[in-house]
C-alpha cells in the first residue's frame, strides 16, 4: 500500500493493530469492544480490507486466553461506530459479517452517529439500515 492510503486508514481505523476502547456493561452483562470510525468511510477496496483486518484482530483478541480470563463471560459485542454513514459498499460490507462475527464468540452491532442499526438485504437485492430504539 502506498503512505497516502496507509495514511488514510489510519485517520479513519487508527492503529489497525490496536483496540480502540473496550469495557464491560453491567447493564448488558457483557463485554463490549468498539471500533472507532472517524469520519466519512469510503468504500474503497483498500478501506473494506482494513475494515475487515480491525474486526478480524478485534475477533482473535476476544479468543484469546489473556482475554478469556479477564472477561470468561460468553456475552461479548463488538460495536462498529461511525461518526457518520459510510459508504454504500461498507455497508454491504457489514451486512454479511454478523454471522462470521457470531461464529467468532460475538455479537456485532452497527452505530451510525450514535445510535444503533441494523443492516438487512431485502428481497429487492437493496441493503437498508432499521434505526434500533436504543439510545
Amino acid at each position: 500500500m502506498n503512505q497516502d492510503i496507509n495514511e488514510k486508514i489510519e485517520e479513519h481505523l487508527g492503529d489497525l493493530k490496536l483496540i480502540d476502547v473496550m469495557y464491560r456493561s453491567k447493564e448488558e452483562n457483557a463485554a463490549v469492544l468498539v471500533i472507532c470510525v472517524a469520519g466519512y468511510l469510503d468504500g474503497s477496496i483498500e478501506m473494506q480490507n482494513a475494515l475487515m483486518d480491525k474486526m478480524e484482530g478485534y475477533l482473535k483478541h476476544i479468543n484469546s486466553n489473556v482475554f478469556k480470563k479477564d472477561y470468561p463471560d460468553p456475552n461479548i459485542f463488538l460495536d462498529i461506530d461511525f461518526d457518520e454513514k459510510p459508504d454504500r459498499l461498507i455497508i454491504q460490507l457489514l451486512e454479511t459479517t454478523y454471522e462470521w462475527c457470531e461464529s467468532w464468540g460475538a455479537k456485532q452491532r452497527v452505530i451510525i452517529g450514535k445510535r444503533y442499526v441494523k443492516i438487512t438485504k431485502e428481497d429487492d437485492g437493496d441493503y437498508y439500515l432499521y434505526w434500533d430504539q436504543k439510545d
